[in-house]
């Protein structure tokens, strides 16, 4: 083993020890000093119990989700709040949204579907890196409307970019092609817009359980991309310029016409479950777009697509044990009764008074412009050290007291931390870079891409996100959402 392995394998029983022992030191001293707070003793206890699952977050100490469920019981067993609001998240319509949307993505994964749509795109299209490139992104972008994991996306998408790359990519004189292009279109082609489309990412959900059941129904699936389409433009707009920029550095050569025909040949005709996966996909489509005659929400069109799938017979009960990200699912319907539980305990008030001594809050104000780019410049500072989804949850129930007192709609509020703390730098901030840089690994292609480059590209789409905000306010404006 080498020493730099011996170094990293250190490292990691420290963090793990030192992470430990604050969760077993913190909530006790949490209870001990908000003695005085002014705050309830429910309050106390749930804030107590709640700093337990941050520094087990934090730590990366247990799977995302066993926190979340040790906030639950201990607040059932503290009697701190009634069981159904405590367990209300589990009979949410964000749960019953989530489930079916995740059996729609096992179907699509299971089937091939996506794969052979990108063959055919690739087949239809001329041979150009732009074009290469575009379909790969857009391919990520249909995953990212159809399902709500940006791993999950990104598990299905990484086979694909390898399957562009071919073999390994050699020059004449032996140096591998450069690929960096393809690996941001399909890094970003997953993530990019994982907060344009309300099925995009698990957080977007969770998002919804923090607001009052009138914001809810108000940003259904339609109503949140007419909200977010600004945001997506200019988001694809940096894509664009990035994508230009890298595929002029780049020496990697498409797949032919006869090379995509051999693919296509490979995978054979269309399968039963391709066909469900299809129908599925335009039942749901529809559904959504003909909601104002129909009224259903989309929670039941999701859900009633899901089991319409199960009763076709293209799924079996393995395929739902293993295809469907069963720990998420815990993880968006625990953290969905946060909300109710801050409301039932009336915290979200003695928060917003607290904060209300903050500058952020003054910024916020009267400053709307500056008070956003604070907000933001220290959501990217805690993101280098916190991951993304424990960072989003803790900010939320922070800054959504905030709403009330500013006049900004807290939908708007909740959705700026979201789109910030889903950027990213570095391989350790994002699941799917991380996923994407193991490949390479695996695969032995890291001489195949320029890791300066990437790191660019992704800062400079970082700054886009905080670009496309401030450009969507006026527009928000003229919706009266802010």
């Amino acid at each position: 083993m080498s020493n730099q392995s011996v170094q990293n394998e250190n490292f990691t029983y420290w963090k793990h020890d030192i992470g430990w022992v604050l969760t077993l030191v913190f909530p006790p001293s949490v209870f001990y000093f908000s003695r005085n707070s002014g705050l309830s003793l429910y309050s106390q206890e749930f804030i107590a119990v709640a700093s337990s699952a941050v520094c087990m977050w934090v730590f990366d100490l247990t799977p995302i989700f066993v926190p979340a469920l040790l906030v639950l019981v201990m607040t059932i067993l503290l009697d701190i709040a009634p069981k159904e609001i405590v367990l209300g998240g589990f009979t949410s319509d964000t749960f019953f949204m989530c489930l079916g949307i995740f059996i729609l993505a096992a179907q699509i994964l299971l089937s091939g579907l996506m794969y052979r749509i990108t063959l055919l795109l690739l087949r239809a299209l001329p041979v150009s890196k732009l074009s290469s490139n575009l379909i790969l992104f857009l391919s990520g972008t249909l995953l990212t409307v159809v399902i709500p994991s940006p791993l999950g996306r990104s598990a299905l998408l990484t086979p694909l970019i390898f399957e562009l790359i071919g073999k390994k990519p050699q020059e004449k004189n032996g140096k591998m092609s450069d690929i960096t292009p393809l690996l941001i279109s399909g890094l970003h082609g997953t993530t990019l817009f994982s907060t344009i489309f309300l099925t995009g990412n698990p957080l977007n959900f969770v998002m919804l359980g923090f607001f009052d059941t009138q914001t809810q129904y108000r940003f259904q699936w339609l109503n949140w991309f007419e909200a977010t389409a600004i945001v997506g433009i200019v988001l694809f707009l940096g894509y664009l310029a990035v994508i230009y920029w890298l595929i002029r550095k780049s020496d990697w050569q498409p797949l032919d016409k006869n090379q995509v025909n051999e693919l296509l040949t490979k995978i054979g005709p269309m399968t039963v479950k391709e066909w469900g996966g299809v129908i599925a996909i335009i039942g749901l489509s529809v559904g959504i777009l003909t909601s104002s005659y129909h009224h259903v929400e989309l929670a039941w069109l999701a859900f009633g697509t899901g089991v319409i799938l199960y009763l076709y017979g293209s799924l079996s009960v393995k395929d739902l044990r293993t295809y469907i990200d069963w720990p998420i699912l815990l993880f968006i319907a625990s953290i969905a009764s946060w909300g109710s539980i801050m409301e039932y305990l009336k915290l979200n008030k003695q928060i917003s008074d607290f904060i209300a001594t903050v500058e952020l809050l003054k910024y916020l104000q009267s400053h709307l412009l500056l008070g956003i780019v604070v907000l933001s410049v220290g959501i990217m500072l805690i993101r280098l050290l916190f991951p993304g989804g424990p960072t989003f949850v803790i900010l939320m129930s922070a800054i959504m007291p905030l709403a009330s007192s500013t006049g900004i709609s807290p939908w708007v509020l909740g959705f700026i931390v979201l789109t910030i703390s889903e950027g990213f730098i570095l391989p350790y901030q994002h699941g799917p870079y991380s996923q994407l840089t193991g490949e390479l690994e695996t695969r032995e292609l890291t001489s195949a891409y320029r890791p300066r480059d990437m790191l660019i590209a992704n800062t400079f789409l970082l700054i886009i996100r905080l670009v496309a905000l401030y450009i969507t306010l006026p527009y928000w404006q003229k919706i009266a959402i802010i």
